[in-house]
């Protein structure tokens, strides 16, 4: 059985709800369209103190780094998706949402990040 999944005329490349490593540990999505194109996607986060939310954006090459600076823990993330590349002539977005999860006392806290690619239907 094949699935398609399409929201607003977008179809869904990729989705998931990744619990990361720790809460330090960054995300990366390897995006490989298995015809000579590749891209990667790595999301780190960091906070600066001023409280202001925002991602801090660089691209190199087929590289995208997206700096999420004073993500709250009780989530954060893209309220509209992110165009991040172009493929057959079609644009690529990413949304994402964050969360800080964990509350024992003394116990390692980890962050966990839903996502989705969307590409123009």
């Amino acid at each position: 059985m094949i699935v398609k999944k399409q929201s607003s005329n977008y179809d869904v490349l990729d989705y998931g709800t990744i619990i990361l490593f720790d809460e330090k540990s960054n995300f990366v999505l390897d995006v490989d369209t298995e015809d000579n194109f590749k891209f990667q996607v790595t999301i780190d986060f960091s906070d600066d103190n001023s409280g202001q939310k925002f991602i801090d954006t660089k691209t190199k090459n087929n590289e995208i780094k997206m700096t999420c600076m004073n993500f709250l823990s009780s989530g954060t993330g893209t309220s509209v998706p992110i165009e991040i590349a172009t493929w057959k002539s079609k644009k690529i977005y990413l949304s994402f949402w964050v969360y800080i999860e964990g509350d024992v006392e003394g116990a390692g806290k980890t962050r966990s990040i839903k996502y989705t690619l969307f590409i123009e239907g």
